[in-house]
């Protein structure tokens, strides 16, 4: 499919589908080479299109996944297209994991991934790192490494 196909399937903005195509969040599987020779898309670009729409709709920076959208491409195309609707993306601005859903699971408000730095939470607990080669056992045990 062309360029104006991906727009008008896709409900994209045409500003941001151009944006898109300059940062890899869509990637022509066959690049234009000027005038006379237009870029062709597949449907995995149709759904990267998608998704980057969705990432829009919550308020995140879809440039800042940029890097991801390569391999989000790569691990749709190692599915059948037959599959893509059991598929769940977890996406991260460096990578991406797309997992098959078991048949008849819906994802539910605790199906939703969060990521909490540990080291914050040491510093809530005022926990220091410590240089001690000595791990603590809160339980009056230690270990001496």
């Amino acid at each position: 499919m062309y360029f104006a196909e991906v727009l008008e399937r896709s409900s994209c903005e045409k500003s941001q589908l151009k944006s898109w195509l300059k940062d890899k969040v869509v990637i022509p599987v066959k690049p234009g080479n000027g005038p006379g020779s237009r870029a062709l898309f597949d449907d995995t670009n149709l759904l990267c299109a998608c998704i980057a729409l969705r990432l829009n709709a919550m308020h995140i920076t879809v440039a800042k996944y940029s890097g991801a959208f390569g391999d989000l491409h790569n691990a749709f195309r190692s599915f059948s297209s037959l599959e893509w609707h059991k598929l769940v993306v977890v996406m991260s601005p460096e990578s991406v994991q797309v997992q098959k859903l078991p048949h008849g699971h819906k994802l539910t408000a605790t199906d939703i991934a969060v990521t909490i730095e540990v080291n914050e939470v040491l510093k809530m607990l005022k926990i220091e790192p410590s240089e001690d080669k000595q791990l603590p056992f809160y339980l009056g045990l230690a270990l001496t490494v």
